[in-house]
């Protein structure tokens, strides 16, 4: 099983300081770099988004967390700064590397890295790298590809001898559906993780997938869903769809009540004015990809209308 020892570190690479809410981390990037994140984190501006803050909302420091998709480390970092065990979890290998850096330069023994994509069998597979959007390879996609090493979840809890964990953070560009087939009897039972996880139907499509059968597949196996809209966490229909090309959702086994989320509003679901919102959204928003998209969610729920 591949591990962080032996990775390249990139020529580029800088630490930069994220302060926030009382937490300090250290983060390597490649200031070459011109993704969104990387920008922001040179220039002083990135934030830990409002979903982070579901991980110390919903498990007290100290227990095991899976940060499938790590990138550059932002989540993990985070984690680990709360007091988490945290195994990160990156298929490209130069994101692997910078988290390498990061976990050394913050001192961080709660952090393990694994290099590996994560599917639903074990073996290896061809990985296009591209920064935050890194994805396996697929006949849509004309990129460099690299052979990288592939494992299920039991695989890597196994060889790190944990027999649980306790919340899984997801986002690794389409691949969510082999992740969660690979996570098999893990999802069972009451004490099954609680997973938050990006939902993007466009690398979900070049996939071959939807963000229905991640619905379904969790919903079959006894979760809750909802929609995390900033600090709301709205109630997801299981067969209301997907209004917007990207959502994040959390998961768990157990409904929610507001009384219990400090700092969060638990609602029922999306609205049919603010579903449209959402879809209206994306039909201006620059991406052709995000255009395309709400005009099949537009289509399909209008004729759900008559």
């Amino acid at each position: 099983m591949s591990s962080d020892s032996g990775l390249n570190q990139p020529a580029g690479q800088r630490l930069f300081s994220i302060v926030q809410n009382e937490i300090a981390v250290q983060i390597a990037v490649d200031a070459g770099d011109q993704d969104d994140i990387v920008r922001a984190i040179c220039a002083g501006t990135f934030a830990f988004p409002d979903h982070y803050y579901l991980l110390p909302a919903l498990l007290p420091p100290g227990g095991r967390v899976l940060d499938l998709g790590a990138h550059l480390g932002t989540f993990a970092l985070f984690a680990a700064a709360l007091g988490y065990e945290v195994l990160a979890v990156e298929a490209s290998p130069r994101n692997a590397a910078l988290l390498t850096v990061s976990r050394e330069a913050n001192g961080f023994t709660n952090l393990q890295i694994e290099h590996c994509a994560v599917s639903d069998v074990s073996g290896s597979l061809d990985f296009i790298s591209s920064g935050p959007y890194g994805i396996v390879d697929n006949p849509y996609i004309d990129g460099v590809t690299v052979s990288v090493p592939a494992r299920t979840v039991p695989q890597l809890l196994a060889a790190r001898e944990w027999e649980s964990v306790d919340f899984i953070k997801m986002d690794i560009e389409g691949s969510e559906i082999a992740a969660l087939t690979g996570m098999g009897d893990l999802l069972a039972g009451e004490e099954a993780p609680i997973i938050l996880y990006e939902s993007n139907a466009h690398t979900l499509g070049l996939l071959g997938h939807t963000p229905q059968e991640a619905t379904n597949l969790l919903v079959n196996a006894g979760y809750q869903t909802y929609h995390v809209l900033g600090r709301r966490l709205a109630a997801q229909l299981p067969d209301a769809g997907q209004p917007s090309i990207n959502m994040e959702c959390l998961v768990l086994k157990r409904p929610l009540a507001d009384a219990e989320m400090d700092g969060w509003r638990v609602t029922s679901p999306l609205t049919r004015r603010e579903t449209f919102g959402l879809i209206w959204h994306d039909l201006r928003f620059p991406h052709p990809h995000n255009r395309a998209y709400a005009r099949r969610e537009l289509r399909r729920r209008l004729l759900n209308l008559v």
